[in-house]
């Protein structure tokens, strides 16, 4: 169920790293319509240092442009004191983005 494929294995959760379909920042005027349905202004949203959507673009620049290989593990966020660990393996040429995560919602949305 879901977008992409997801992996729940004990503490950890990864999910495929979905195909690359747009590049570059996001459009003012999406921009604005995402604020509007989110209910939110810019300076209401924070940076989540620990993200697996950047990490899986990221992955996939990095294993597509030979610098490196999968696995790997990626660090981030030690420095606003949300350190946190994001492993990028590959199976059967799928790119698989996860680490130990923590449940702070649960439930279902209809859209």
């Amino acid at each position: 169920m879901g977008l992409v494929p997801v992996r729940i294995d004990e503490v950890t959760l990864a999910f495929v790293a979905p195909p690359l379909i747009r590049s570059g920042p996001v459009d003012d005027a999406d921009l604005a319509v995402a604020l509007a349905v989110l209910g939110v202004t810019p300076a209401d949203v924070v940076e989540d240092p620990v993200t697996g959507s950047l990490n899986a673009s990221v992955a996939q620049w990095l294993t597509g442009s030979g610098r490196v290989a999968a696995p790997y593990m990626a660090r981030r966020g030690a420095k606003v004191g949300r350190d946190g660990r994001v492993r990028a393996t590959e199976s059967e040429g799928t790119l698989w983005i996860g680490g130990r995560a923590v449940v702070t919602v649960t439930g279902n949305a209809a859209v």
